[in-house]
């Protein structure tokens, strides 16, 4: 993971395109947990 990130930074010297791939994980995740457990209903507090 460090060099990849170091290998973009020496081509790039941007940060932009390292933070849309961790957005782009973020939302893949978020898709993850929806298609994974799409039965889940909020917990009832009494």
């Amino acid at each position: 993971m460090a060099m990849f990130t170091g290998y973009m930074l020496d081509a790039s010297h941007s940060y932009a395109l390292l933070f849309g791939i961790a957005a782009g994980a973020s939302f893949a995740a978020l898709g993850a947990v929806q298609v994974l457990s799409p039965a889940l209903k909020p917990a009832e507090i009494h």
